[in-house]
């Protein structure tokens, strides 16, 4: 089972990714790269009634998403996609992750096949008695920082994307772009939350609690619900 950790957002608008990257990089705790930007792909699932969404738009303090995830290309035949139930309490959050079978996951993909795929696969039955549904795919680009005493890790996001899902397809062709936007997270331990202060007050940025999956939903909502 995975631990909690303080995960602490920040969407940056207006300031370029090289601009952001420098400031990470100048900071004093010596934040280095920490591997190779790629692309991040997410299928975000929900209930019929979009309880798990609700319960972030509230503000509930405690609340989940599920997504399934996987890396760089978008439409191919994935071997390891993973789903992922990230839970979340104010700041602190923690990430399941089940292995699913590989899917080839194409334009032309119909929502009851991939329905039907994650009902067939391991997950576990929380999330199956949920009735969840696929309600949005997100793609972005992310770099990886860590500092130099490794307790501290920063990923950078850009170039957002989202996909509406209908009842019997995925809309490719209605891309919405997040433009002129930013993501950054800092990520730490329980354990190193008390110097965290020395490490959040270098950054000209404020920290929000809104999430993709929100900021996806609300930008394609006129096609979704």
């Amino acid at each position: 089972m995975s631990q909690f950790r303080y995960e602490r957002k920040y969407i940056i608008e207006n300031l370029s990714t090289q601009k952001v990257n420098l400031i990470i990089k100048s900071h004093p705790h010596l934040f280095k790269k920490k591997y190779d930007a790629r692309f991040v792909n997410s299928l975000y699932l929900d209930s019929l009634d979009y309880s798990l969404y609700n319960n972030h738009v509230i503000g509930k303090s405690d609340r989940y998403k599920i997504r399934v995830r996987w890396y760089n290309n978008l439409y191919e035949e994935i071997q390891k996609p993973v789903l992922e139930i990230k839970t979340k309490n104010n700041y602190l959050g923690k990430k399941e992750s089940y292995n699913l079978n590989k899917i080839n996951f194409h334009k032309n993909l119909q929502v009851e096949k991939l329905n039907k795929f994650i009902r067939n696969s391991n997950i576990p039955e929380k999330v199956k008695i949920l009735n969840i549904k696929p309600v949005l795919i997100n793609r972005y680009l992310r770099n990886y920082f860590e500092s130099a005493d490794k307790k501290y890790r920063i990923t950078v996001d850009t170039n957002l994307t989202y996909y509406p899902i209908l009842s019997d397809k995925i809309l490719f062709t209605k891309v919405h772009h997040d433009k002129n936007i930013v993501i950054m997270e800092l990520k730490y331990g329980v354990d190193a939350d008390d110097y965290a202060s020395k490490i959040t007050n270098h950054f000209p940025f404020r920290t929000i609690k809104s999430s993709k999956y929100i900021r996806g939903i609300q930008i394609t909502r006129d096609v979704i619900i």
